[in-house]
């Protein structure tokens, strides 16, 4: 028992660094400025916040995606063998970070009183958080972390807007995040054992080679020395038979 279980921790975190390489190379962090550019017209239309402050927010998630992209130049550039659960909680604060701007956009383009411009800016912010979710559900702290800071506010907003639509909407959020969130459990454990079997088949490759190559040093080492050709003398019984 106590022989595997370092043999055991070895591969959890070998697969815990394979799960991360896949966290980075899912991470897509653009996808979302989408959402937030359909946001910006829909609140100067509603005349709620005129000039360029509903450009602000946007701004900002554009300078938070440049450094998203310069973590992830950095963890492709990282130094071999370097810790993964560092570069897992890298990747989580710049989620918080990236939910943050979000939420703070939410400040900028929430409409007080006109529940369709808040319905289609819950509308966005679900979009958002749904193409989130392909990026970072390999990790379930990094997309914790993005949404509660992403639709927190929003949530927040809209319970102090009060009223019918206002609060089902808000019921409506807190349950879409929450289906996610349990989703991230699942996507990670399908990458963990994607992983792990691929691992083994790797290794069974490399087993099955060094099997094929033992049995022909075997047989090389094992074949019979020709016999030796004797030499014929005039007393033989070959030579009595010739004669």
């Amino acid at each position: 028992m106590t022989v595997d279980q370092p043999k055991q921790e070895k591969s959890a975190y070998a697969v815990f660094a394979e799960r991360i390489d896949i966290l980075y190379a899912l991470g897509r962090h653009y996808l979302s400025l989408p959402f937030a550019v359909l946001c910006v017209p829909a609140t100067l239309f509603a005349g709620n916040s005129p000039g360029v402050l509903p450009l602000m927010p946007l701004l900002l998630q554009i300078v938070v995606v440049i450094a998203a992209e310069q973590l992830t130049t950095a963890y492709k550039n990282r130094p071999p063998g370097s810790d993964p659960q560092f570069w897992a909680r890298r990747y989580t604060f710049v989620s918080a970070i990236s939910g943050a701007t979000w939420g703070v956009a939410s400040l900028f383009w929430f409409v007080w009183g006109s529940f369709p411009a808040q319905a289609y800016l819950c509308m966005a912010f679900l979009g958002m958080a749904a193409t989130e979710f392909i990026a970072r559900s390999a990790h379930r702290p990094a997309y914790v972390a993005h949404t509660v800071f992403a639709l927190g506010p929003l949530l927040g907003l809209l319970l102090w807007q009060g009223g019918l639509y206002a609060t089902m909407a808000a019921v409506l959020i807190v349950l879409f995040a929450a289906v996610l969130t349990s989703y991230c459990h699942g996507m990670a454990r399908l990458l963990d054992e994607s992983v792990h079997l691929r691992n083994e088949n790797d290794m069974l490759i490399v087993r099955l080679k060094a099997r094929r190559s033992r049995p022909s040093r075997r047989a090389t080492a094992r074949k019979p020395a020709p016999w030796p050709s004797l030499p014929s003398s005039p007393t033989s019984p070959m030579n009595f038979a010739r004669r």
